[in-house]
């Protein structure tokens, strides 16, 4: 029995340390470019896994094992405390100065207002945007039809005071709908400039400028590099005449993964030379396709806040998918801006609910 419970224990700890390791390079994946290292990248996406099955181990060794061995799961507890204060916001609105005014910010990934089932789902998006009355709403995932078919244009402009827009088409899906990137605004904006993306037909960025108050702000909006992977890419095998045909299928997967992470490192390094020449106080939004733990997000963050994470409590998630907690729109700001309140708007009308968030001005 005694050399049962030996056995066992080493390979707990050995599970342990493995386990810890890919919980510890999730934590440090904002350090590392992915387009030099990718593991990292791919090994933040499990986080909260990673972090549960060490909360396991933890306490399997507290309730039926040595407990001097509790040092190495509460180690790696210890390190994720880093990570956890990414994801988890414990921040609240911020008062307004009684003499501001504010202006709203909103980034919504629009998903093409699925166009294919239009009428279903296409003002659910618009009264998402209607409610919310954001002064300036960049969106990702633009579809229109040419000849504006569907009046999506016609409403943003004439029935909610939109006067001000810029579309920027990334790819033609058909000789009938044309795919990108859009600002619609009820402030003037101007120079218009498309950040291009290389090697990628579906995203891509652009910034203009707008005046707020007395300052020129800079205004981003980006869309970094999606994955692209079906549901077969990543579905686990149904019977064990499917484990060799997905094994293959996986191969791919990660093949895709890896060069997802290595363009959206290229595509960072675009948008960030692009901010560097900017005369202006910078504000970017958009949908990162990533997470707080990302590499996109640490280098971000270096010269931005992120305006959720200083003016709201929670995950903030803003994936409407099936995978829970998942924040990868943002907007991010200089610091010396002033946020006030952020908001997630979970009424789906897109696979991305749409982000606001609150500026006061002078």
């Amino acid at each position: 029995m005694e050399v049962f419970k030996k056995i066992l224990r080493i390979l707990l700890i050995g599970c342990c340390l493995i386990n810890g390791m890919a919980l510890s390079l999730s934590v440090y994946a904002s350090k590392i470019n992915p387009y030099d290292f990718w593991l990292p990248a791919l090994l933040k996406l499990f986080f909260p896994i990673w972090f549960m099955i060490n909360i396991g181990i933890a306490l399997v060794l507290f309730f039926a094992m040595s407990k001097r061995w509790l040092i190495i799961p509460l180690f790696f507890v210890l390190i994720s405390i880093l990570a956890i204060a990414k994801i988890i916001s414990f921040s609240t609105p911020k008062t307004a100065n009684p003499n501001s005014k504010t202006f709203r910010m909103m980034t919504y990934n629009v998903m093409g207002f699925d166009w294919y089932v239009r009428k279903k789902t296409s003002f659910k998006v618009l009264h998402n945007i209607r409610d919310a009355k954001p002064d300036i709403v960049v969106m990702q995932e633009y579809m229109m039809a040419r000849g504006d078919k569907y009046k999506i244009r016609d409403s943003l402009e004439n029935l909610y005071g939109y006067k001000y827009h810029y579309e920027y088409t990334t790819s033609l899906v058909s000789a009938h709908y044309y795919f990108g990137l859009a600002v619609f605004s009820k402030v003037p904006l101007v120079h218009f400039t498309p950040i291009y993306f290389e090697n990628t037909d579906n995203n891509g960025a652009f910034y203009f400028d707008a005046k707020i108050g007395k300052d020129s702000i800079r205004f981003f909006n980006v869309h970094f590099e999606s994955f692209g992977l079906q549901k077969s890419e990543y579905s686990l095998p149904g019977n064990n005449d499917e484990y060799v045909k997905k094994i293959n299928i996986y191969k791919t997967s990660f093949k895709k993964l890896r060069a997802g992470f290595r363009r959206k490192s290229v595509q960072l390094q675009n948008v960030m030379d692009a901010m560097k020449k900017s005369p202006h106080k910078i504000i970017l939004c958009g949908d990162f396709n990533d997470t707080p733990l990302s590499f996109v997000y640490g280098e971000l963050t270096k010269t931005l806040d992120d305006t959720y994470s200083k003016t709201a409590f929670g995950t903030g998630s803003t994936f409407a998918g099936k995978l829970p907690f998942l924040r990868i729109d943002f907007i991010l700001a200089n610091p010396a801006l002033h946020p006030i309140k952020s908001t997630v708007i979970k009424v789906k009308a897109s696979d991305h609910y749409p982000l606001v968030c609150d500026f006061a001005y002078e």
